[in-house]
């Protein structure tokens, strides 16, 4: 699951990337290991079209970041 998205990451829109993140924050997917990576890329990504969310979509993405406890600093300097 990890894997497949990380590949998918690039082709997803706003709401998908919040909807990733938001997921993964219920299910305690942890900020460590494999999974920090992936944090830390949906962070990137999300960074760079922080312009395309709308305001639940950026709501939803702050949430899941604040529960997973990974810092994003480029990400929220962005929101």
């Amino acid at each position: 699951l990890r894997e497949d998205t990380q590949r998918l990451l690039c082709k997803l829109g706003a709401r998908q990337l919040s909807n990733v993140a938001h997921g993964m924050a219920k299910a305690r997917m942890p900020n460590r290991g494999e999974w920090a990576v992936l944090w830390a890329q949906i962070a990137q990504e999300a960074a760079a079209r922080v312009g395309e969310f709308d305001p639940q979509n950026l709501a939803n993405t702050a949430w899941a970041f604040a529960t997973a406890g990974h810092a994003a600093p480029a990400l929220f300097e962005a929101v």
